[in-house]
């Protein structure tokens, strides 16, 4: 290894990342998958410009280099859903620049606006879309919307020169040695697996390995292409690397690579990938995309599994980004298993979560159908009192309710209660249609002790004196169990039937169907 080297200081570059991005251990895989060593996960979609991605460290020499031509609008070019259009759309608003980005696809609707694109419009980037054509007559588009600047005065500049876009993962590859070389001995990188794709990533991420002088295997899991096709484009900007650079190493022997997790071509899932996204996703809390991400973590699965990584050799996969375009990929049903309520019926309730799950760890076990029972058992019981904390809910809501619309009567003053007695009994004393004095109304020796009166027939007759008035105490008297035989007879002589009908008479026959105080009638007191 050359522990001094590094890209040299005259190749344009500007700051995009301010530190090494994180090195994670995955111990809930290493768990799962039964590795001794270590498994790592290097972080580069956790640099924070733009949700982060692998091209970021390419954007530090791109745009280097196109603020040393002066440029002051970028060109970038791409599908509707490309990685590298929102990372240059947010690295050109971090440098002052304009972006403009032309994509190979039809313009979107507004209810179609979100992922990847959705960010480089927030982002401030102007748009072309020209169709559904290829690579190369998109080509052709980027140079004639340059002339087009250009002849308006402005100074363009192209993103996606391969060379120049392999400087930032020569940068990676080294510093993902550096970190290796700090950890224990014993316990460093021996294996890494990255995604093999268009090549830039790839080329300069097998560079730096090799001016460190291969310290470990890399695994290629090919994404886009059968392998020779992707061979050839790696070596082709590699070996550009090395005129530039000044190294020529072969990369194949340090090298494996597989073109057996690519299923039915580029950006479709596979059962593996699905697998992949949930695995880690659930465990490791770990975000991946159907397009690169998921195959390449699905393959390090199955070189783990297969044993083709030692089981205890540590080993790294390289997490290149692109979690925004997982929201427009679930849009499109490219997440599959995504159900089409989050609220199942609930006979399937219990289906949808596992209570326990098996294997995972040491002293785990699966919910046999006597421990679902007692589950059961004790949702019902939960459910059951629940309903009686509603039901005591709503009844004392109903009782609040009712007290706020009859607010309780005003406390009195002892001189209005009496006030208010005074007025009660001779209302009362009108109505039996007698004359009567109360306290106050006549001179000293004429008065009525009406309520010494009360207390005697009530006694007599074992009923309670006339109620009075909300907010004056009650006197308390004896009461009979009975209210059919209930009549008070008055100083003139009438015989009143307790709440009886008004201005009725009260006979031995009818007498029982009258409530106190209302009916009456004058004359000795009817036999009973």
């Amino acid at each position: 290894m050359e522990p001094t080297w590094t890209i040299p200081p005259d190749i344009p570059r500007v700051q995009l990342l301010d530190r090494p991005t994180p090195l994670e251990r995955m111990p809930n895989i290493e768990a799962l998958t039964g590795h001794r060593g270590a498994l790592w996960v290097k972080r580069d979609d956790s640099i924070p410009i733009g949700g982060g991605g692998n091209k970021l460290r390419s954007l530090e020499f791109w745009l280097g280099e196109a603020e040393a031509a002066g440029a002051d609008i970028v060109i970038v070019a791409g599908q509707i859903v490309s990685n590298q259009c929102r990372l240059a759309a947010a690295a050109a608003a971090k440098r002052g620049l304009e972006c403009l980005i032309i994509h190979n696809s039809d313009a979107p609707s507004r209810s179609q606006v979100q992922g990847n694109h959705l960010l480089s419009v927030l982002m401030g980037a102007s748009f072309r879309f020209v169709g559904p054509v290829s690579e190369s007559e998109r080509g052709s588009y980027v140079a004639q919307a340059s002339a087009e600047l250009k002849a308006a005065g402005r100074q363009p500049y192209i993103v996606g020169d391969h060379a120049v876009g392999a400087f930032g993962y020569v940068v990676g590859a080294l510093e993902l040695v550096q970190q290796s070389l700090e950890m224990p001995p014993g316990s460093r990188l021996l294996h890494v697996v990255l995604p093999g794709s268009m090549g830039p990533t790839e080329a300069g991420f097998l560079y730096g390995v090799a001016r460190a002088g291969a310290p470990f295997t890399v695994h290629l899991i090919s994404i886009e292409y059968e392998l020779d096709e992707m061979d050839s484009r790696i070596d082709a900007i590699y070996q550009e690397l090395c005129a530039r650079l000044g190294m020529v190493v072969d990369w194949k022997p340090f090298t494996r690579r597989y073109d057996r997790y690519l299923g039915d071509g580029y950006a479709l899932p596979t059962a593996a990938s699905d697998e992949a996204m949930r695995l880690f996703a659930s465990e490791e809390g770990l975000l991946l995309e159907t397009t690169y991400t998921a195959k390449t973590f699905a393959g390090a699965l199955d070189l783990l599994r297969a044993g083709v990584i030692p089981k205890r050799e540590a080993c790294c996969v390289l997490h290149t980004g692109g979690v925004p375009a997982l929201f427009a990929q679930a849009a499109e049903g490219l997440v599959s298993g995504i159900p089409q309520s989050t609220s199942p019926p609930p006979e399937q309730a219990l289906k949808c979560v596992p209570l326990v799950k098996a294997g995972v760890g040491p002293g785990t076990t699966s919910v046999g159908e006597e421990g679902l029972a007692r589950v059961v058992s004790q949702l019902v019981d939960q459910i059951a009192a629940l309903q009686q904390r509603v039901e005591l809910l709503t009844q004392v809501s109903k009782e609040v309710l009712i007290a706020s619309q009859h607010p309780p009567a005003r406390q009195q003053h002892p001189q209005q209660k009496e006030q208010a007695t005074s007025m009660e009994r001779r209302e009362f004393a009108s109505f039996c249609g007698r004359t009567a004095s109360l306290p106050g109304d006549a001179p000293a020796g004429t008065a009525v002790d009406w309520e010494h009166n009360d207390k005697v027939a009530a006694a007599a007759a074992g009923l309670a004196p006339p109620p009075l008035p909300m907010g004056v105490d009650q006197p308390t008297v004896p009461t009979a169990a009975s209210s059919a035989d209930r009549l008070v007879q008055l100083e003139d002589g009438t015989w009143v039937q307790p709440n009886g009908p008004p201005e009725t008479v009260v006979t031995p026959d009818n007498r029982r169907s009258f409530a106190p105080f209302r009916g009456k009638q004058t004359g000795p007191k009817p036999k009973l």
